[in-house]
């Protein structure tokens, strides 16, 4: 039985993570036969285009500030090769309509819109909208056009709980609409948008990949959801964008690449400050290889012109960093779980790789307690007959079969009562409230003093590790 504790990332999506409050524990990925999927498998590097593209902008068609023909100009001028206009509620589409020609501009047009009843999500190669009022009619009507989709920036519609955690309901909920539609629909999510505005969504798409990954991937996306090209002295164009690797500037060659996830998306605004925003200092990679028969990928990047340096490339599995350098030993690094990703960290900004997915033969089981508060009371959960103890996100690699998860007490709450679960090969058990991972406030079941005591100090504990982890986790 192995552990991987997520902290970071898990903890602040309260679906396999819970940041502050798990430690990130060894775990020796070398136990079971891994094998890797990798979204840039058989690119060409030596041959490969590379093609910039924002795929959210908007234009005095819904709430943005510029005409079609200006937005179009902003990115045309920035040698952007790939723009879709996505006004809320309609498609600002063709772009001739404006008097722009994407074949005399070099540019690939992507037809598209923001269905915006409900949480936004943008739908692309698609020429119409009815304006649906769920999320489901929505990514049904794109399904019907033959068209794709991605959701866009859900920290607009979530709050970490009183715990630093991604509530219960919140990975449920993206668990649901990401296993409803397959990814030749709903491929994935803006991890990154406009100004970085909500970097928590990275903490949700590490614990969507910690659960859904190899089986189904979710990619990112980073867009400049451009509404104007200023704000006052901040610049809001070709601030954080795709880049798709393609043979050719084609709609079937770059729907291609949103599909295999062949593409990579940076951003300037994890440097705090506009005035360190620089283009030309985001990491560009340049090659992308894997060795099967060592079980290792390698990247290649510049930042600047120069060679990024080893130490500014980041590898991270679960939510957590598990290495540092251009090259990663995914059998033999310790942490590494059912998925990797790498960020590239360069002066003015990140460049953040697709996830690849490690298949095993193993299973996961995950548990997600609620409430928050009596997470920090004590609340833990172990396998029966096993006799160590787990905590809120903890992940547990185990063999395939039947297992029953048992509940410890915490301080004034019912425990709660055991849950029989089954572990597939390859695949993630999650556990949560819906499955009956909650415990009850009684303020009756007090444990002795001694006892709550412990566990304030605890709680205290892992609270301060976890802060202490946060910080690492960006100063690494």
């Amino acid at each position: 039985m192995s552990l991987i504790s997520k902290k970071h990332l898990y903890r602040a999506c309260g679906l396999t993570v819970v940041p502050a409050l798990v430690v990130f524990l060894a775990f020796s990925s070398a136990v079971f036969a891994q094998t890797l999927v990798n979204p840039y498998e058989g690119i060409d590097w030596g041959t490969i285009n590379q093609y910039k593209a924002n795929l959210h902008t908007h234009s005095l068609e819904s709430d943005g500030a510029l005409t079609p023909g200006q937005a179009i100009d902003e990115y045309a001028n920035r040698d952007y090769d790939i723009l879709a206009l996505t006004d809320h509620r309609k498609c600002t589409y063709p772009w001739e309509d404006w008097g722009r020609d994407p074949v005399a501009l070099g540019m690939l047009d992507i037809p598209g819109c923001e269905f915006s009843n409900h949480n936004h999500l943008n739908g692309f190669f698609i020429d119409y909208t009815t304006n649906p009022n769920t999320e489901v009619e929505s990514l049904t009507e794109i399904a019907a056009q033959g068209g794709l989709a991605h959701l866009n920036h859900p920290g607009n519609y979530w709050n970490p709980d009183s715990a630093g955690n991604v509530p219960d309901e919140v990975i449920r909920k993206y668990i649901a609409w990401f296993s409803d539609f397959p990814p030749s629909v709903l491929m994935g999510m803006e991890v990154i948008n406009k100004t970085n505005l909500h970097p928590e969504d990275e903490k949700l798409w590490d614990a969507l990949l910690g659960v859904m990954m190899p089986e189904r991937p979710v990619w990112g996306f980073a867009n400049d959801d451009m509404h104007g090209p200023w704000l006052g002295p901040v610049r809001l164009v070709e601030v954080s964008w795709e880049t798709f690797l393609a043979g050719s500037l084609d709609a079937t060659a770059i729907r291609n690449a949103m599909l295999n996830g062949s593409f990579f998306f940076s951003t300037c605004a994890t440097q705090l400050d506009p005035g360190f925003w620089d283009v030309n200092q985001v990491p560009k990679i340049t090659e992308i290889l894997h060795d099967e028969e060592s079980g290792t990928i390698s990247i290649s990047a510049i930042s600047g012109g120069a060679p990024l340096p080893e130490s500014d490339y980041k590898w991270i599995s679960m939510g957590e960093v598990v290495q540092t350098g251009r090259v990663l030993d995914y059998r033999n690094t310790d942490g590494v779980g059912n998925y990797v990703r790498a960020e590239l960290e360069g002066t003015g900004g990140t460049t953040y790789t697709n996830p690849f997915g490690i298949i095993r033969d193993d299973g996961r089981l995950v548990v997600y307690v609620s409430p928050a508060d009596a997470i920090y009371a004590g609340a833990k959960w172990k396998i029966e007959g096993a006799a160590a103890w787990h905590e809120h996100a903890d992940t547990v690699q185990l063999a395939p079969g039947n297992y029953k998860v048992i509940f410890g007490r915490a301080d004034s709450y019912q425990t709660p009562v055991p849950i029989t679960v089954t572990v597939t090969a390859n695949k993630t058990t999650l556990v949560t409230s819906a499955q009956g991972a909650q415990y009850v406030y009684d303020p009756a079941m007090t444990l002795p003093a001694g006892g709550g005591i412990a566990l304030a100090l605890s709680g205290l504990a892992l609270l301060l590790a976890g802060v202490r982890r946060a910080n690492h986790r960006h100063t690494a």
